[in-house]
């Protein structure tokens, strides 16, 4: 009989041990899929909040919006339509015009330039200070361009004439910022 409870605790024992394992085994797991979910749940809290902050930002901007059209206007004026950039070249014609040069343009397709923009050539041929006033008005003109290369030049007339007379040839490569 002694041998009988005694193989009875044994195995009450055993048994308490494995239920103990066991549940310290799930216990586990569910710990760590508590502390899995806990991460999920704060990055979507935090993306929440940030999506509540950017909502906020655009109600903002909602109610400021005609305050800020005019600004917005002007600054969608100095980029150039890039299906039709007719008005851009007129202006380079007319302010090389206004400072007595001599006007080539042509698009400069092979130019490594910026992604939003398009590149022009720009051939003058007159008195240095107008190439110079030409520059100055095409730099503060009603357009956003960047002038990455200027070469100048002896102009290439043959009679003794032209090469006395003070001009010089001018060669740009201009990039026009062009809207999207």
């Amino acid at each position: 009989m002694r041998t009988l409870s005694l193989s009875k605790i044994r195995i009450t024992l055993i048994a308490c041990c494995l239920a103990m394992l066991l549940a310290v085994f799930f216990i586990w797991l569910l710990w760590i899929n508590v502390s899995k979910n806990t991460g999920q749940l704060v990055a979507i809290k935090n993306s929440t909040v940030e999506l509540q902050m950017q909502n906020d930002e655009i109600e903002r901007f909602k109610k400021n919006y005609n305050t800020y059209k005019p600004n917005l206007d002007a600054i969608e004026k100095l980029f150039v339509d890039p299906r039709n950039p007719v008005d851009f070249i007129e202006f380079l014609e007319d302010t090389a015009a206004s400072s007595n040069l001599q006007f080539y343009v042509s698009l400069a397709k092979d130019a490594k330039l910026e992604a939003n923009g398009i590149g022009f050539r720009i051939s003058v041929s007159g008195n240095f200070f107008d190439i110079v006033r030409f520059t100055n008005n095409m730099e503060h003109g009603p357009y956003l361009i960047s002038i990455k290369t200027v070469t100048l030049g002896q102009l290439s007339g043959k009679d003794e004439a032209t090469q006395l007379s003070g001009n010089i040839d001018a060669n740009f490569l201009i990039q026009v910022f062009t809207s999207i």
